[in-house]
């Protein structure tokens, strides 16, 4: 195209939509290339089309190439190099960049001296505002949330298909009991709370789950009826999504019995939750603010280029720096305090057969008792109960979990109860309280252990776990630390 050519082109931007870029027609290595085509005679039922929608389509990326290992105290760290498609040439791996991406921030600065320091402050926003949309995710945790969206999905699924399918009345009741089919209840709430490059596995479900009725002469369903539940919960999440709360559909649903909370969510007794951030009354604007919110956390989580951005804000919490060559010191600084210097708090990652070796070793342990003694108390189911307590008890302070989930929570909350009702009766208890003291100050001893470490060259010798032995032997583990010193 010639210059004149392009700058009408251009000048007509009030007509057209100009993407400048380079593009293929198989679409980047991680979504396949998809089509958006814009008209002005749309359905009425049409839904707009998103920021995110539109970039889902385009699909701009960044490709990623792995660099040579690179050495920190005595740990190997793999490196990465970003290089945009032109650069790599279809070499590399595909990273997407979203609309919402640092990347496309306008740089006000050339300077190399402060560029760094961009980034680090880049990398403050960033986690500030992943701390900010997971403290609103988790607000939406509350079962009443997912119980709403299930019933709203459903119902919308049930009306957009008997709108397909005049000459083909579905029974309510039939379409009511599949509500009890926990499968097709699952797969439609992950459908409509997955994030957009999930959707395709999760309709999928879906459809696997709806068809599963399909057999029979008495079968509830059929497979046209499938294909057009499906199109109705692809156009349920479109239209919850974009904020059409005039959609026909959406309005004779909120008109309903039992479906009040279309409209007045907060104020629902048995769908209603309140988050005040929303700024609106309806269902549809609290699905929208729980799904950006959800987006914005799954966009950082699968974004490595972003989380380039984590590392360097990170790194300058342990020194000021400003230039790729102070990177070197900064990391040194960052493993000499984060790993070396943490001593008896951190435990060094195990190799599998290590991890097996120790669960070994917890679960053939001998017992004191003498073997008629032993034989009474286990015929008490009581003595097997408390027994598995120990073991699992002195395993976990061997190895504790990494992240703090709520299942761990909910794992710590019924030993809590398990541990108070022991203690309520007597002698039990202070036999856990005694055996859990212990465990902790055996977990000790074996992290100084674990935590011994070599300077290159050198040959371990037991004087070095000697020397971390001692500065364990303090109160109760005296002895014990004696002991085992006189055994090294």
């Amino acid at each position: 195209m010639e210059a004149n050519d392009k700058k009408k082109v251009l000048s007509s931007s009030n007509k057209r939509l100009v993407v400048m870029g380079r593009f293929n027609s198989s679409g980047c290595s991680s979504t396949a290339s998809k089509g958006v085509t814009f008209s002005s005679n749309a359905k009425a039922d049409a839904s707009p089309l998103s920021s995110a929608e539109f970039f889902d389509k385009i699909c701009p990326e960044l490709r990623y190439e792995r660099n040579k290992a690179t050495r920190i105290g005595n740990t190997w760290f793999n490196s990465y190099s970003l290089k945009t498609p032109a650069q790599a040439a279809g070499a590399g791996y595909g990273q997407a960049i979203t609309e919402d991406s640092p990347l496309l921030l306008p740089q006000t600065s050339t300077d190399k001296s402060t560029r760094h320091v961009k980034m680090q402050e880049t990398g403050a926003h960033l986690f500030k505002s992943l701390l900010e949309d997971l403290d609103e995710v988790v607000r939406f945790s509350d079962g009443r949330f997912s119980a709403g969206v299930l019933k709203f999905a459903r119902r919308y699924m049930l009306e957009y298909a008997e709108g397909q399918l005049k000459n083909d009345m579905f029974e309510y009741s039939a379409w009511d009991k599949l509500a009890f089919d926990h499968s097709v209840s699952s797969a439609v709430l992950n459908y409509m709370t997955c994030y957009r490059s999930d959707e395709t596995n999760a309709l999928t479900q879906v459809s696997k789950g709806l068809k599963a009725h399909c057999e029979g002469d008495s079968a509830p369903l059929t497979p046209e009826r499938v294909e057009a539940l499906v199109a109705g919960l692809t156009q349920c999440k479109r239209v919850a999504e974009s904020g059409e709360s005039d959609n026909s559909i959406v309005g004779a649903i909120s008109k309903e019995n039992g479906y009040e909370f279309v409209s007045d969510y907060p104020s629902d007794p048995k769908y209603g939750i309140t988050v005040s951030a929303v700024g609106a009354k309806s269902f549809i604007e609290h699905y929208r603010y729980y799904h950006k919110r959800s987006n914005a956390v799954h966009r950082f989580v699968r974004n490595g280029s972003l989380h380039s951005y984590l590392f360097v804000w990170l790194a300058g919490k342990y020194r000021d720096y400003n230039s790729p060559s102070d990177f070197r010191s900064v990391a040194t600084d960052m493993f000499q305090h984060g790993v070396e210097g943490q001593g008896d708090k951190r435990i060094p990652g195990e190799t599998a057969e290590e991890r097996q070796r120790n669960y070994e070793l917890v679960r053939d342990s001998g017992s004191e008792l003498e073997d008629g003694d032993k034989a009474k108390l286990q015929e008490s189911a009581i003595y097997e109960k408390m027994q598995a307590v120990l073991q699992e008890g002195i395993l976990e302070k061997l190895r504790p979990d990494r992240a703090f989930r709520r299942e761990l929570l909910n794992k710590r909350n019924r030993e809590m109860f398990v541990f108070l009702g022991q203690m309520a009766g007597g002698k039990a208890g202070k036999i856990l309280n005694q055996a859990t003291d212990k465990a902790g100050e055996l977990s000790r001893v074996y992290r100084a252990a674990k935590n011994v470490q070599l300077k290159e060259g050198e040959v371990l010798q037991p004087a070095a776990f000697v020397a971390a032995f001692k500065r364990l032997r303090t109160g109760e583990l005296t002895s014990f630390v004696d002991s085992l010193i006189e055994q090294t």
